[in-house]
């Protein structure tokens, strides 16, 4: 070895090793403590978003078929209240077959009534006119026993071409 690389050796080895004060450790381990406590809050946030945005999935997936059964139950309401009014004209005519024009009258309106709260315009059409519909009790019900069967022909007419 030449002169200056032992010269170069001895002065490494005449430094004395530098040795870290108790305040610098106490700062890096507070500093560690820090950093990990921030990672720890991070991945905490991370899957909470994660948590979130699934059960705003699951929630907007629910509102889809809550919305679906609410547009089915609507449309089998729609369906109740027609068939109910063919039922109601059906009624009025067996009790106008009875002589019972009170309440042959009362089945009337209530079938014109139901008819004419559909959002179909035939249907509101066909409703208007039998609620309009008079009996008259008299000893002959036949033309009001027509006039009865051919509202519950249209009606029957326009249900099987709405299907």
């Amino acid at each position: 070895m030449t002169e200056n690389e032992v010269s170069a050796g001895e002065a490494v080895q005449e430094t004395a090793p530098r040795r870290t004060s108790r305040w610098q450790r106490v700062l890096i381990g507070v500093g560690l403590w820090i950093a990990s406590l921030l990672g720890a809050y991070v991945f905490g946030r991370v899957q909470a978003q994660t948590e979130i945005e699934r059960a705003k999935e699951e929630t907007r997936a629910a509102e889809a078929r809550v919305e679906a059964e609410r547009k089915g139950t609507a449309e089998l309401r729609r369906e109740i209240s027609r068939l109910e009014a063919r039922r109601k004209l059906h009624l009025a005519l067996i009790a106008l077959e009875e002589r019972n024009f009170g309440t042959a009258q009362q089945h009337l309106r209530a079938a014109g009534k139901l008819l004419s709260e559909d959002e179909s315009a035939p249907l509101v059409e066909i409703g208007k006119r039998i609620a309009g519909r008079q009996l008259v009790a008299t000893e002959d019900t036949g033309a009001q026993r027509t006039q009865i069967l051919a509202a519950i022909g249209e009606l029957d007419e326009q249900l099987t071409a709405e299907r």
